[in-house]
């Protein structure tokens, strides 16, 4: 009896044995295709005594980054496809090495209202001149006249606005790439956003304050008033809103399809476009410095930015441009809560972005 209740554990035990043997395989398959665990948990856990010294170096290389600056958990990581607020370093790495690197190209997908005036006068010197807004705009008047004429001379600047339709960009980048006398170059592609709501305020702003004399008779009325209770006015503002809707379904089919490019595509909200410039500086004065390319006591740095971007584009002092602003100024425009119910589109999108959603997810959004 004693014999046989001693079998009967044994054998219990090497069961037990086996399952907790599996158990361990498992979980060691499984914690070493975890891309996101940190360098901290794989040092302090006994599947780092599995790991080759190689592999652990490899580790911490990729993740020691993501520790210190950002926290990355989201579930749409591409490598071509980097947002500063989730991958500021690589974004800023990535630009800075680009920036200084002579056979390396930007191609700026310019979105109205998102800092881009600004932006791009700031990084054109990059082409040895300055910023000129009529000449990269806009959308299919550009493209006839100036890209599809003569694509290389376009392409080949070290950077390029484009101000164009998301499926004219994607026509950019691709002809960019298939050019014969550019495949030993290389592109990155920039785009900015904004929050929606601050997009929207900004192009009623625009359209009333800086430009009315673009609006009929009617629509400068319309912002005289500047009352969205008043019902008649109402079709004025919900275009505006419809156009950042369909802003953003852009911004959402380019984000969609970058695995399709072959190149990385840089995202930055417009509110970190200072932070992201700061920071591409200086790694881009440590990169030169370290070639050779740039004396110990000098720096590499953009243009300036401008308290008012429209000084450049109007060829006015920020001071003349802020008078002429508050001289026509016809519209302190507040959006009320039923407009921002009409966002809803945009800034899910917006906000799915901004955590890196995968593009299944950016699909399922309803109007």
């Amino acid at each position: 009896m004693t014999n046989r209740l001693c079998i009967s554990l044994s054998l219990r035990r090497r069961r037990v044995s086996v399952l907790m043997t599996g158990i361990v395989m498992l979980l060691s398959i499984f914690r070493s295709n975890w891309n996101l665990l940190s360098f901290n948990d794989v040092a302090t856990s006994n599947y780092a005594n599995l790991c080759s010294k190689e592999t652990t170096q490899v580790v911490k290389a990729t993740t020691h980054n993501s520790t210190q600056h950002f926290h990355d958990n989201t579930t749409s990581r591409s490598p071509s496809r980097l947002l500063f607020a989730l991958h500021p370093q690589e974004m800023v790495d990535t630009f800075a090495t680009c920036a200084v690197t002579k056979t390396c190209h930007v191609l700026y997908w310019h979105i109205q209202k998102t800092g881009g005036t600004n932006l791009a006068d700031r990084l054109y010197f990059m082409n040895g001149q300055q910023y000129q807004s009529k000449f990269w705009c806009c959308h299919g008047d550009f493209m006839r006249a100036h890209f599809w004429p003569d694509p290389q001379a376009i392409c080949q600047k070290k950077f390029g606005v484009y101000e164009v339709r998301p499926h004219q960009y994607q026509e950019v980048i691709q002809t960019c790439q298939q050019l014969p006398s550019m495949q030993n170059d290389t592109f990155i592609g920039l785009v900015t956003i904004r929050q929606p709501f601050e997009r929207t305020v900004s192009d009623i702003h625009q359209r009333c304050n800086v430009h009315p004399e673009q609006l009929n008779n009617a629509s400068q009325e319309i912002c005289r008033r500047c009352d969205y209770s008043v019902t008649e006015d109402r079709h004025f503002y919900d275009k505006i809103v419809n156009t950042t809707n369909t802003i953003f379904e852009g911004i959402r089919d380019i984000w969609s399809k970058t695995d399709t490019f072959d190149l990385p595509l840089l995202f930055l909200d417009n509110t970190d476009i200072d932070t992201f410039l700061h920071g591409v500086e200086r790694i881009a004065t440590q990169q030169m410095h370290q070639s050779g390319h740039l004396p110990p006591n000098e720096s590499f740095h953009f243009r300036p930015g401008r308290s008012n971007s429209q000084a450049s584009r109007l060829g006015q002092s920020s001071n003349d441009t802020a008078a002429t602003n508050k001289k026509s100024a016809m519209c302190e425009f507040g959006m009320t809560s039923s407009m921002m119910k009409q966002h809803a589109t945009s800034l899910q999108i917006y906000r799915w972005i901004q955590h890196g959603r995968p593009k299944s997810q950016l699909y399922s959004t309803a109007r």
